[in-house]
């Protein structure tokens, strides 16, 4: 029984350390809704964070204090993607067109 035990965490060790595939995105994923998510890298779930959070979690309008408030986030979103390749032939060059 120890033995079966301690094959089960050895696999579930190893296993553990394979790493997971990383996704890329081209730049139209939002990190955050507001300057304050998107400042914090998108965390709005679970505390105040201002008007934006309640894109995520509409019970943080419990949080605020009564009043008008206002939140303001500028930014701008111009990805320039490009991609090369090299083969037995040359290498092949490809830049995206999305605007």
């Amino acid at each position: 029984m120890m033995r079966r035990l301690s094959t089960i965490l050895m696999a579930f060790a190893l296993l553990a350390g394979i790493p997971a595939a990383a996704m890329a995105t081209n730049g139209m994923n939002l990190e955050g809704y507001g300057p304050i998510s998107a400042g914090m890298g998108g965390t709005s779930f679970g505390f105040q964070v201002g008007t934006g959070a309640m894109m995520n979690n509409p019970a943080t309008l419990g949080f605020f204090a009564d009043g008008y408030h206002l939140d303001l986030a500028v930014g701008y979103l111009g990805p320039r993607i490009t991609a090369t390749v090299e083969t037995p032939d040359g290498s092949l060059a490809a830049e995206s067109e999305s605007k």
